[in-house]
């Protein structure tokens, strides 16, 4: 049987390259998963969120949103998709931060379902400017699926 002083140290952790200085993140993003580190050292998440009744556009139907916050973790900003109808839909997504840190790129995982396709959507952190950069139009598509790989050197 898993402790209380177990379950006192589940979360996500920042920590340094050689494992030393483990920092415990605090809520709410203590159930997140970090996507990277902007230029400025802003931390790019994919954060979970309480469920809402009415999700917004910029959360999907699992609480899931993206947030980028400061070194400190003093403020946090939401960097949810929000041009990207059904993006989000209940499926899992899958998120990738460019080397720069500058872009966010997001994409359905490859799942076969009647959920209407969504393409690879990019997002410019610094602007907020939205882009279906490979829409896929076709209901139903039954493969061979989009996936996130990486990112081309400039």
């Amino acid at each position: 049987m898993t402790s209380d002083a177990s379950y006192g140290r589940v979360g996500s952790y920042l920590m340094d390259e050689d494992g030393g200085r483990l920092t415990r993140l605090p809520a709410p993003l203590a159930t997140s998963r970090l996507l990277g580190v902007t230029p400025a050292g802003e931390y790019v998440f994919e954060a979970a969120r309480p469920r809402a009744a009415s999700p917004t556009p910029a959360q999907n139907e699992s609480g899931l949103t993206l947030l980028k916050t400061a070194k400190d973790f003093s403020t946090a900003t939401d960097l949810g998709f929000r041009q990207a109808k059904g993006l989000d839909a209940g499926i899992r997504l899958s998120y990738l931060l460019s080397p720069s840190g500058r872009y966010v790129v997001a994409a359905r995982l490859p799942v076969p379902s009647s959920a209407p396709p969504s393409g690879i959507w990019l997002k410019d952190i610094k602007t907020g400017e939205e882009k279906n950069i490979l829409p896929l139009s076709n209901p139903g598509f039954a493969g061979p699926f989009v996936g996130l790989v990486g990112w081309l050197d400039q």
